[in-house]
């Protein structure tokens, strides 16, 4: 896990929007982390977080995923089981 992999997450989140759209018709957390797990990023909340203030997305912290819809119902920062 890493924040480079939180960083390449949310940089994809924003600028893919089929691959946004894809982890936010998954019907739950445990389907969306496991589909961002198979796509090649690990990262843990904190490292999320940690990055998404960095790059100043305000959107991932305060209460949107990467601008999708609230990091409590997408799974992304619930990635650590």
């Amino acid at each position: 896990m890493s924040k480079e992999s939180a960083r390449q997450f949310v940089k994809r989140m924003q600028d893919d929007k089929g691959f946004a759209g894809e982890v936010e018709k998954l019907d739950n957390k445990v389907e969306r982390a496991t589909f961002i797990k198979k796509q090649g990023f690990e990262f843990t909340k904190e490292e999320l977080t940690a990055v998404a203030s960095e790059l100043n997305a305000v959107d991932v912290v305060g209460g949107k995923c990467c601008g999708i819809r609230c990091e409590s119902d997408c799974g992304t920062t619930d990635l650590i089981q």
